[in-house]
């Protein structure tokens, strides 16, 4: 697809990143607008506070300030100045103890498959319907994968499904789009494969 731009993301584009969650149908058959709140440790974890904010708004709010903080991190992809697909990569220190982490891969052994280098984790992706299947997650992946050897990351992780199903439950991209990009499979648990691409120096 021609005319995409992609963009990491800064405090100061963080309203493009609001209004593309505000606006954009992105998880599937659940319809709600997550944010993208719960790929970062966050203090009120360990404090018994809660990640999730039942109420949209609130959760708005949570998302500015993780935005403006740096918190939140990743990339917007642009199409004619608009905001249509998002992919939040991190590093992966910064997701030891959030909700989705501990939820969704307790029983993954990715801590013994992680040898100690600096290492860029992707969480998740959100793409537009309209623009699904058109390549816009292996721009966003390609750039991740870029930027993170420039910033001195020796590898990038992902944990797909085995499965690919809607957005809301296979957020984290399918298998086959990491293949593509050259990442190889290095443990797996039941529903989950935890993926790695070197990235030469």
């Amino acid at each position: 697809m021609h005319n995409i731009e992609i963009k990491k993301l800064i405090p100061d584009l963080v309203e493009d990143y609001l209004h593309f969650f505000d606006t954009t149908e992105h998880y599937g058959e659940k319809k709600m607008k997550c944010y993208c709140i719960m790929w970062c440790t966050d203090a009120a974890y360990n404090a018994g506070g809660s990640y999730w904010y039942e109420d949209p708004v609130q959760r708005r709010k949570a998302a500015l300030k993780r935005v403006e903080s740096g918190a939140i991190q990743g990339y917007l992809a642009y199409h004619q100045d608009k905001v249509i697909g998002w992919c939040n990569a991190n590093d992966k220190t910064a997701c030891h103890q959030c909700m989705e982490h501990l939820r969704n891969n307790e029983a993954l052994p990715i801590e013994r498959c992680i040898d100690g280098v600096k290492s860029k984790f992707v969480f998740c992706f959100a793409i537009a319907p309209e623009y699904m299947r058109q390549g816009i997650a292996a721009m966003l992946l390609r750039k991740v994968c870029e930027d993170a050897k420039h910033e001195g990351y020796a590898q990038v992780y992902a944990i797909p499904a085995k499965e690919f199903g809607d957005t809301g439950k296979s957020f984290m991209g399918p298998y086959s789009l990491y293949e593509k990009m050259g990442f190889h499979v290095i443990g797996e648990n039941t529903d989950r494969y935890i993926v790695k691409k070197m990235l030469s120096s």
